[in-house]
């Protein structure tokens, strides 16, 4: 009797394991569910009457479900609960897609719910907000304020310290009046905005978006820079106590111009020139030995922005400490120095693509800047990652 109440179970077990209708309704799935059958609520939370960005979702029918809704910055939150509590960041309406799994595939259904007002702020927006701590549809031009850094005798440096304290999202934008061209950014409401200049004229632009999505922008006003109120360490270097640095081949025992990989080391190791060659190496040149031999030097005038070779060539040219030769995060240069070279007119001695027609380099990116040396670097071409260098001291 006990064996045969056993083998009962055992079957009876057998039995349940394999019925179809259970195996769906406890794994989540029910085929019978649709688009137009399922039952869910999407209701946003109502405080002092006015509708919240504080969404309560709930699945009511036998069916998995994942809950989606974008964001105003572009990311989406998403919750895979049957019941939840999501957080829209935009006011106006905002459309949830319940996006649905059963045997028959996959379908989405769409809710739109109208927000009021957002009672709480994401940790994103809020990033960016800073100390306000409301993000709305108002902007109110007199609470951005903008005051510019002055010297000790009340000249107008390149530094601005900026605040927007209304509850909108804020771009900051620094604009060079001559050439048009962005020279700072920042996204955040209050924040500095550093030119990489002691001169030239500017308009800052505060760009907005209010949390409904739309967006403009409110021209702050122009403004000029007259000096350095915030120098950075490699303009000070380049620059010196004068503003007028001249630099010569490294007289040291090494190399001092030749070739080696991009983005690694700060002078050259496959094809390599000491000193001694340089007159032989800089006579096919352009500007033959006079320009690029044993005795070339070049001079960083930073009061005229002119660089000139002791041949008497000269170039317009620009430190440019934020722009980058390669793109990782080891810090593998310091900068680049933009020169205005072209044809046959270049400044830096040997500073031409010998492998492509003398062809000037313009970008020349700082890999060596310490001890009165300076190790510069250009790429020949990015398909091949080679990198020309050329190592030099200041000239005392």
């Amino acid at each position: 009797m006990k064996k045969i109440f056993f083998a009962i179970s055992a079957l009876a077990m057998i039995l349940v394991s394999c019925d179809p209708s259970t195996d769906d309704i406890s794994s989540g799935f029910n085929n019978q569910v649709t688009a137009e059958t399922v039952q869910a609520t999407v209701t946003p939370v109502v405080v002092n009457g006015k509708n919240t960005n504080r969404i309560v979702v709930e699945n009511h029918s036998p069916i998995t479900c994942q809950w989606k809704a974008n964001q105003i910055l572009g990311d989406q939150t998403s919750s895979a609960k049957e019941y939840d509590t999501i957080y829209v960041s935009k006011t106006g309406a905002n459309v949830i897609q319940m996006v649905c799994h059963n045997l028959n595939g996959d379908f989405t259904k769409e809710f739109t719910v109208n927000v009021d007002e957002i009672t709480y702020i994401p940790d994103n927006v809020q990033k960016r907000l800073g100390d306000v701590k409301q993000f709305g549809n108002t902007f109110d031009p007199a609470k951005v304020t903008i005051k510019q850094d002055e010297d000790e005798n009340g000249r107008k440096g390149n530094v601005w310290r900026v605040s927007n304290a209304n509850g909108v999202l804020t771009k900051w934008r620094v604009v060079d009046i001559a050439t048009k061209e962005e020279k700072a950014n920042s996204d955040l409401n209050a924040d500095g905005l550093l030119v990489i200049s002691d001169t030239g004229d500017y308009e800052i632009y505060c760009d907005y978006m209010k949390a409904d999505g739309t967006t403009g922008s409110y021209d702050c006003g122009k403004f000029t820079i007259e000096c350095w109120t915030n120098k950075p360490e490699i303009i000070e270097y380049l620059s010196g106590e004068t503003g007028v640095t001249e630099w010569q081949w490294f007289q040291g025992n090494a190399a001092v111009w030749g070739n080696g990989p991009w983005a690694s080391g700060n002078g050259p190791a496959w094809w390599t020139n000491n000193l001694d060659v340089m007159d032989d190496q800089g006579a096919g040149h352009p500007g033959g030995t006079a320009r690029n031999g044993i005795n070339a030097t070049f001079t960083l005038d930073f009061n005229t922005y002119t660089a000139t070779n002791s041949d008497g060539t000269s170039c317009a040219f620009k430190v440019l400490p934020l722009k980058h030769g390669h793109d990782s995060e080891d810090g593998w240069d310091l900068g680049c120095i933009h020169f205005e070279a072209s044809g046959s007119t270049y400044v830096v001695p040997m500073a031409v693509n010998v492998n492509g027609g003398d062809e000037p380099f313009q970008d020349m990116y700082i890999v060596k800047a310490e001890d009165d040396r300076l190790n510069l670097t250009s790429e020949e071409q990015a398909i091949n990652g080679c990198a020309w260098f050329y190592l030099f001291e200041r000239k005392k």
